[in-house]
């Protein structure tokens, strides 16, 4: 009896990960689920799904940290633009300074934008997270980047009327 038990959780296990793509497996899997699908195509690592997202911007947005580091090491382009934006932009929106610290680090450059023109300084900006518009800072964001409607960072900061947040962008 226990055996068939094992055999069912066993084949129902298997038949869930088997209905899983690379992309499931950035926002919430793991590094050995990762290593399957990147024996079997090591392109992989910036493939684009339906949205045009990469795995590793599903991964940051979802703070997968080990499949993270998996992508970066095994050249997943850590400077990728899609309409909404770069894998720096997802950890700032999410507010993960540890993340956003590791990407900064890995080389992220902090001055791309999304298609609107938005860059990861306006979006710490705007979710009035002052530890990361200072990292950013500090690791060459440009502050005077404007959108396509032509919005600054500081225009973003005075709206939301944050003065911790203006006086670093002064």
């Amino acid at each position: 009896m226990r055996k068939l038990i094992l055999f069912f959780l066993l084949s129902c296990f298997f038949g869930v990960a088997q209905n899983r793509d690379f992309f499931d497996v950035a926002r919430n899997g793991s590094v050995a689920e990762a290593k399957i699908f990147f024996k079997q195509d090591n392109s992989v690592v910036n493939a684009l799904n339906n949205h045009g997202f990469s795995p590793l911007i599903l991964a940051c947005y979802s703070s997968n940290l080990e499949i993270i580091d998996f992508l970066l090491e095994n050249g997943a382009d850590l400077n990728y633009v899609s309409q909404e934006g770069t894998a720096l932009m997802a950890v700032t929106v999410k507010g993960n300074i540890q993340l956003v610290d590791l990407l900064l680090q890995k080389g992220a450059n902090p001055n791309l934008t999304n298609a609107n023109g938005i860059t990861a300084l306006m979006y710490a900006v705007q979710f009035n997270n002052s530890e990361i518009v200072k990292k950013l800072l500090d690791n060459g964001a440009d502050k005077n980047i404007l959108t396509d409607s032509g919005k600054s960072a500081f225009e973003y900061a005075v709206l939301a009327n944050n003065e911790q947040i203006i006086n670093l962008l002064k």
